[in-house]
């Protein structure tokens, strides 16, 4: 806001001040405070006393305004600094929210990690087992033909001793 127009809007807020003084003067309306004060300000002169009333009813309603605005700015200082505060509040929360998401999520990799790597484990034991038992079965199998073989010279040189 510019000189000239605070200027302006001082000169029109004070105009409308007087017209309410001059309005509750006229309907016979006065804060008994102020009109005793001014009353004895000028030792009761009544005259004097309504020139002086309305210089402090002036002050006085300028007075409330400023305290109005003050309160106005402090309340609105109060709800900007509650809706920072709250902001800032729904930011930690949903930091925290998502910690804690990073961390299941992390926590089910680790966790499906684990899993495939015992799994892994397990065919690869499964593996060697059978390997094994694919051994000792050719080692069975090894001997079962050897039985055979043996017994089939044997009977070989059986019959061949008893054909000649």
């Amino acid at each position: 806001m510019t000189i000239s127009s605070k200027n302006a809007y001082k000169r029109l807020n004070d105009e409308r001040l007087y017209q309410q003084i001059s309005d509750e003067l006229k309907n016979n309306y006065k804060l008994n405070g102020l009109w005793v004060q001014a009353l004895s300000e000028t030792e009761y002169d009544e005259q004097k006393a309504k020139a002086l009333y309305i210089a402090l009813r002036f002050q006085y309603i300028i007075d409330e305004q400023t305290i109005l605005e003050e309160q106005t700015r402090l309340e609105e200082q109060a709800r900007l600094k509650e809706q920072a505060r709250l902001k800032e509040q729904a930011r930690l929360e949903e930091q925290v929210r998502l910690e804690e998401q990073a961390r299941l999520e992390e926590q089910a990799r680790l966790e499906e990690q684990a899993r495939l790597e015992e799994q892994a484990r397990l065919e690869e034991q499964a593996r060697l087992e059978e390997q094994a038992r694919l051994k000792e079965q050719e080692k069975q199998d090894d001997k079962i033909w050897s039985i055979i073989f043996y017994t089939v010279i044997a009977t070989i040189i059986i019959l061949t001793i008893i054909a000649s």
